[in-house]
């Protein structure tokens, strides 16, 4: 932008007139598509500069002003274009009926050359960069990938409307909602739809999305914008794109107004209030505000001792008129909040925060983790006691600097303080476990299970604890209203339990009368499970209640097929326990998964897969006798020959001789296929597996013991 603007400026003076048009002739590349809307964002501040300049003559370098579309309100960020390069040249061009137009020359790489040239207009720049990431083979499969998580969310979400018997309006919304997913999937997204699929997103609460067994995280929201709409946002990262001081670094500023008292609308009861001021900057778009006040009802109906509050901006339209404000703006560079620095000649408001939702930010729950830092939460992934569950590797970052947002806390406060208050992987403030890095490796992996890492950073609301931690701030722990029950399945992933992989992990049918006992109330009528509430499941009858519905209470999480898939090839060279006729494949001899996928499958033997494995000097086995990835992946590797699988081992007749105690070994020496490695949390119920059985069994001693297998820790060693 900065460079078309140089070039119109230097074009206009020569035409000697102030041009009031501009036209892109026939020689432009299609790859220059995008840039028509940059050209128009310069055009109008090569104008707004001209005027502001004749009418104060003393400035000689008026500020460049934000120019918006008022028919569709759309800001006009600058685009970053991969491997594309801009040539200007400046030139008295072809008449169009205007007094003077100005040719200016584009050369790309041919980014955009699949873009229709007349089918869009020229400031749609979402609809051009949406028809490139559906339609280019570099991004296609990748936004194929994300759409399709974001299509199954959006699925489970609707069939729980559908299920809790939600009116025409709900029902109509969904519709709404999968026009919106078609449109992206055609490559025809618009600015609206782009919206309505955010609003969708973010309306799925946390608790449908665990009962689907997926969340969507601050990498999905990354990946979204960044595959489907390539060149749309300035960053692959959105979060922690702060050009100032991050907040979490500065010493904490108390947000919060001298308390008010007021009527809590639910429970009618008269309760100390914390006000919290905010103001928008002017001309942002209503799109950031409508995410904006979505985000603050969200805490505010479950902390209701918080309570924001607009107010106007001030004059300077850097602050709000009155502080400690929150002055919320959508200005290009991602999603991010800082303390305004301190002028004291402008006499400006102390602890001012901006709180910045650039171009693909703008979505309920990318807000919530921006506004939880504003009251005081600190990221969970720097908690003092985080090295018991998370392996924080800094030598995958793509830049060393960036350790420091990794680097955890020591004091306050003591270690000691987190004892009634757990580690929490869904924290909204917990970060990606990609977060920066490559998007290939991960910089934070789950100690206890591997598989965790894709609940990590999920950007659909506060968790259980949050809502607490809030409370406790705030002062109002005995009144807040979490909606999510998210505490128990927390406190289970701390272990590297509460994944279901066997299918089993859904709320019982026709459970009406026994929930009717159990509620401590008079509610009527039909019930199922989607009635249980977080109060229910956390009451007296909660353990019975959450027999009957762990969906509903999240006492557990469906693995997914991906997850189930991860976990099945992690074995090497294990054939699975179960098959059936229509593909599925399993390690549990039940197959109660594939049971669940296809009930109507007949059970089939299972191949002796290991003995067909291909093995290379470079450490790559695959199932293929041939190996075709091996050798795609390793094309200068040599054969060798497979391990020889040994016969496992029974309870009955197996001693294990720990010489180092029964402790399992930190290190097992067994991967996931192409993956991280297992732990013994993994390895649960293979310590008598016919092919890894002895390699479980020496180095899981502990857990083997636990399933039935004697350990005799004075014995000798292996």
């Amino acid at each position: 932008a900065a460079h078309i603007t140089n070039a119109l400026t230097h074009s206009l003076r020569r035409l000697g007139t102030r041009g009031r048009a501009y036209a892109l002739g026939p020689g432009v590349l299609p790859s220059a598509a995008m840039l028509k809307a940059l050209a128009r964002v310069a055009f109008t501040c090569v104008i707004a500069a001209r005027a502001h300049a004749e009418a104060n003559p003393t400035h000689p370098s008026p500020r460049i002003m934000r120019h918006e579309d008022h028919a569709h309100h759309k800001l006009h960020h600058a685009v970053e274009l991969h491997s594309a390069s801009l040539a200007e040249s400046h030139h008295q061009g072809e008449q169009h009926g205007h007094r003077g137009s100005v040719k200016m020359e584009v050369h790309g790489s041919g980014l955009l050359e699949k873009v229709p040239k007349a089918t869009h207009d020229e400031g749609d720049v979402v609809t051009l960069t949406a028809h490139l990431g559906a339609t280019d083979e570099k991004w296609a499969p990748k936004c194929t990938r994300i759409l399709d998580k974001a299509a199954r969310l959006l699925h489970f979400q609707a069939k729980w409307l559908i299920n809790s018997g939600y009116g025409p309006s709900q029902i109509n919304s969904i519709q709404v909602l999968g026009e919106a997913v078609s449109l992206l999937r055609s490559g025809q997204a618009t600015n609206q739809s782009l919206e309505l699929l955010m609003a969708g997103i973010g309306n799925v609460t946390l608790t449908t999305a665990l009962q689907s067994g997926e969340v969507w995280t601050a990498t999905d929201q990354n990946d979204f914008h960044f595959y489907c709409f390539p060149g749309l946002t300035a960053f692959r990262e959105l979060e922690e794109r702060n050009p100032y001081v991050d907040i979490e670094d500065e010493p904490y500023q108390a947000i919060a107004q001298p308390r008010i008292f007021e009527e809590d609308h639910v429970t009618q009861r008269v309760i100390e209030k914390h006000e919290v001021y905010y103001c928008y900057r002017p001309g942002t778009t209503n799109k950031v505000k409508r995410m904006f006040v979505a985000a603050r009802k969200h805490i505010e109906e479950q902390v209701p001792c918080i309570k924001f509050r607009a107010i106007r901006p001030s004059l300077d339209t850097e602050n709000c008129s009155a502080g400690p404000a929150i002055h919320v703006r959508d200005q290009p560079g991602g999603c991010w909040t800082a303390y305004q620095p301190l002028n004291k000649e402008r006499n400006k408001p102390q602890g001012t925060v901006w709180l910045n939702v650039g171009r693909g930010c703008e979505m309920k729950g990318m807000i919530v983790h921006q506004l939880v830092k504003v009251l005081g939460m600190k990221r969970e992934s720097v908690r003092i006691d985080r090295d018991r569950y998370l392996n924080v590797r800094t030598d995958h970052l793509r830049h060393a600097p960036l350790a420091r947002l990794l680097t955890k806390r020591t004091v306050p406060p003591p270690e000691d303080a987190y004892a009634s208050d757990p580690f929490d992987f869904l924290s909204v403030s917990q970060l990606p476990a990609q977060v920066f890095t490559d998007g290939v490796q991960l910089s934070i992996e789950p100690s206890a299970n591997p598989q965790l890492a894709a609940f990590l950073g999920q950007r659909l609301g506060l968790s259980e604890l949050d809502v607490k931690e809030l409370g406790e701030r705030f002062d109002c722990p005995a009144d807040v209203r979490p909606v999510s029950p998210t505490r128990g399945i927390a406190e289970l992933f701390l272990t590297g339990d509460g994944l279901n992989f066997d299918g089993s992990c859904k709320d019982q049918d026709g459970v009406s009368e026994q929930l009717r006992k159990l509620f401590d109330d008079s509610r009527t009528g039909h019930l199922t499970c989607g009635d249980v509430t977080t109060a229910d499941c956390r009451g007296l009858a909660g353990s019975e209640i959450q027999m009957l519905c762990p969906a509903a209470c999240i006492a557990c999480v469906p693995a997914t097929a991906d997850m189930v898939n991860i976990k099945n090839e992690m074995i090497l060279r294990a054939p699975p326990e179960y098959c059936d006729n229509v593909g599925c494949e399993t390690y549990d001899p039940e197959g109660k998964f594939c049971k669940g996928e296809n009930p109507d499958a007949l059970r089939i033997e299972c191949p002796e897969t290991h003995s067909e494995y291909y093995c290379d000097d470079a450490g790559c086995e695959c199932p293929d006798p041939m190996g075709k990835k091996c050798r795609l992946r390793n094309p200068y590797a040599k054969q060798i020959p497979c391990a020889v699988p040994s016969s496992g081992a029974t309870k009955f007749n197996t001693t294990i001789h720990a010489s180092d105690g029964c402790v399992d070994a930190v290190n097992t020496g067994i991967r996931f296929r192409q993956g991280p490695k297992a732990t013994c949390q993994d390895l649960k119920g293979y310590c008598g597996h016919k092919v890894l059985g002895e390699r479980v069994l020496k180095a899981c001693p502990a857990t083997c013991n636990d399933e039935g297998y004697k350990c005799d820790p004075m014995a000798a060693g292996w």
